[in-house]
């Protein structure tokens, strides 16, 4: 039996997956709380509601064994001169469905027996036979949904830094596509550039110089492990920190690119010219890039140059930053002001 291969995801897949994760569960907790909280004060005013005598006029108990039992019921009562007929028993489970009353209730109320009905002096048409909320099942909702909300922010806090860096490299991957035809994806970095980095050249696009961390992310973005992100052009290259120059070919075959050593390779003073051209289109200090590669050893320009290319804009980085805490402080504010209203709520009824 042929084995299958599994892929694994990388760090930054990981991060951006938890983010939508964490976005998913914070708005599934304040759903909850939402939930419960309306259906408190939907449902515990008909405890205050006026009776009438009615009957019973018919009532039977289905069961299942596979699913629940459950009530049929219809009853009749008069408000003001005008007859009423009804089949609700409860307001947030009119028959009574998974619900441990429903064979004591269709046991205590036979056809032709008298009830007392309440119903909304507002509307006598909504009538119950059993007023009130589901008070155990809201309070569950409303303990849950701020346990989880309160965890979702403190894992979000926790991995601030992770999302932070993600949030940003998304935005430097939007300038690098930003005026490019047609429009790419490229995958986000996993690391830091180091000496075992890689630097991409692709002369028809604006923006011509992209950053690898390492060889694997390469080949990842190339197609070795799953889908390739971008088809290459016959001209662009890639380089290595030692500045040994590789072209890309296409193997159909696999439907992903190989890297291939060519007789050139390009010195640092190349690079830097390509890198501020890059800076330029999206508004880099390009002194502090040369003075940052001047201050380098010459083994160490090259890698100097690709971690200036991989930088985003300080104030593009201080943008995501504020971005980020602005989500932070406003789901918080969202969270404790629910929170704050379901104890109210809880409290005052």
């Amino acid at each position: 039996m042929p084995s299958r291969k599994f892929k694994i995801p990388s760090r930054s897949e990981v991060m951006r997956n938890s983010l939508r994760g964490s976005i998913f569960m914070l708005v599934v907790a304040v759903g909850m709380i939402l939930y419960a909280t309306t259906s408190l004060r939907r449902d515990r005013p008909s405890l205050h509601w006026p009776i009438v005598p009615g009957v019973m006029m018919q009532v039977e108990l289905h069961h299942h064994p596979r699913l629940h039992d459950y009530v049929q019921a219809t009853y009749s009562y008069i408000v003001n001169g005008t007859r009423y007929v009804s089949h609700q028993i409860r307001l947030w489970n009119p028959d009574l469905s998974r619900d441990y009353d429903a064979k004591p209730f269709a046991e205590a109320h036979p056809a032709n027996s008298s009830i007392d009905v309440y119903y909304d002096p507002r509307n006598p048409e909504n009538a119950v036979l059993i007023p009130g909320a589901d008070e155990s099942g809201c309070k569950a909702l409303i303990r849950g949904g701020s346990i989880g909300g309160f965890l979702v922010i403190l894992l979000v806090i926790w991995h601030r830094k992770d999302f932070i860096r993600l949030f940003a490299q998304r935005r430097d991957d939007a300038a690098k596509m930003r005026g490019s035809a047609p429009a790419r994806k490229i995958k986000p970095l996993k690391s830091d550039i180091s000496s075992q980095s890689f630097l991409s050249y692709e002369p028809a696009r604006k923006r011509k110089l992209n950053c690898f961390p390492d060889k694997e992310c390469l080949l990842e973005v190339l197609g070795h492990k799953g889908d390739k992100l971008q088809d290459w052009e016959p001209d662009d290259r890639v380089v290595d920190t030692s500045g040994h120059v590789y072209r890309l070919v296409y193997r159909p075959q696999n439907k992903w690119y190989d890297i291939e050593p060519t007789d050139e390779t390009w010195d640092y003073a190349k690079l830097l010219e390509l890198a501020i051209e890059d800076a330029q289109t999206i508004k880099k200090d390009t002194k502090a890039m040369r003075d940052r590669v001047d201050l380098a050893t010459d083994a160490e320009k090259i890698t100097v140059i690709m971690q200036c290319v991989d930088d985003p804009p300080a104030a593009a980085r201080w943008v995501m930053i504020g971005f980020f805490l602005f989500l932070i402080l406003f789901a918080l504010a969202v969270f404790f002001g629910t929170a704050f209203l379901s104890v109210w709520l809880l409290n005052r009824f």
